[in-house]
């Protein structure tokens, strides 16, 4: 991931102040400690159908001592029936040890399993948290 951001910060065509990161499925669920933990380029994330899943990592990369150590605004996007990842035991729990303060975090859930069906209202959702945090995007 670092890598790929030091290619798009060489484009003059892209904004170099104003990265987002955007995660689906298992790039939500690295997107805690691999991406949003560490790189400080980012200015806000998306973390889509992803939570923490019952597999143990190395302490080195695991979700919980990396979750806390996110800095970046961050919207969490599930469906309330996620076969992957349980609300009560899998979701929340990431939610609460994000380490942004409460009011630059949100949780919104959407009808519908692993990925939320009503996906027009999930994209205005992730295209108003990027507007939010990382300005409207131009002509």
């Amino acid at each position: 991931m670092q890598r790929s951001i030091d290619y798009v910060r060489t484009r003059a065509d892209v904004d170099k102040e104003r990265l987002g990161f955007c995660g689906l499925s298992t790039g939500a669920f690295a997107g805690v400690p691999l991406t949003t933990a560490i790189e400080t380029r980012l200015k806000a994330s998306v973390l889509m159908g992803g939570g923490m899943g019952t597999v143990k990592f190395a302490p080195e990369i695991e979700t919980l001592n990396f979750a806390p150590r996110t800095r970046v605004p961050t919207l969490m996007v599930n469906g309330r029936s996620d076969y992957a990842y349980q609300f009560d035991t899998a979701l929340l729990p990431l939610f609460r040890l994000l380490g942004p303060p409460a009011d630059r975090n949100v949780h919104a859930t959407f009808e519908g399993g692993h990925l939320p069906t009503r996906f027009h209202d999930v994209v205005r959702t992730i295209l108003d948290w990027f507007d939010k945090y990382l300005g409207p995007v131009g002509p």
